[in-house]
């Protein structure tokens, strides 16, 4: 697959971008729930519900345990699989990703497939980069976020994070995973 200079470009662009996204994604008045661990453990393996925004940010929802992303469209949620491709050169794993139409309450828009990876030196949190590929020669985004574990919801999977499209488009996503 090509891409031209200035489509990665682009994408570079628009991975600087997110760095101002994900600074600013949950409001302070909420308490920090998550689990410090160097121990971090992160699958991708499995069945997810990917939840993304047209614009930056992250909101509360109604229980206002969790975070969701700002300017949902009607598109959302989305179901995604991935399957372990092996181990990475940064202590992690690479994953093959493709959206799905099996799990309840999503709606299954064929968006491409994902190249995903996570990135982990048994220090702090997994981190997962994805370059999402629709068709040739159209739409590359990059989407990067970190494992999201929760004290008061341990057995909850959740990964927040961002994206931003060759097209110019960012905003930020969810995943929580399913089974």
């Amino acid at each position: 697959m090509r891409f031209s200079s200035s489509r990665i470009t682009r994408g570079l662009l628009g991975l600087a971008a997110l760095a101002t996204v994900l600074v600013s994604m949950a409001p302070a008045a909420h308490a920090d729930t998550r689990l410090f661990s160097d121990h971090d453990t992160l699958d991708l393996s499995g069945d997810w519900i990917v939840t993304y925004g047209y614009a930056p940010g992250l909101v509360y929802d109604s229980s206002g345990q969790h975070l969701i992303p700002v300017a949902l469209g009607p598109s959302n949620p989305n179901g995604v699989h991935f399957d372990a491709l092996g181990p990475n050169a940064h202590g992690g794993t690479k994953y093959k990703g493709y959206f799905i139409n099996t799990l309840p309450g999503t709606v299954y828009e064929y968006r491409g497939t994902f190249d995903a990876d996570t990135l982990y030196d048994a220090r702090g949190f997994q981190l997962v980069q994805m370059l999402l590929l629709y068709g040739p020669d159209q739409d590359v985004s990059v989407w990067s976020g970190m494992h999201h574990p929760i004290s008061t919801e341990p057995a909850r999977v959740e990964i927040l994070g961002g994206y931003a499209y060759n097209t110019g488009q960012l905003g930020n996503f969810t995943m929580v995973k399913y089974r």
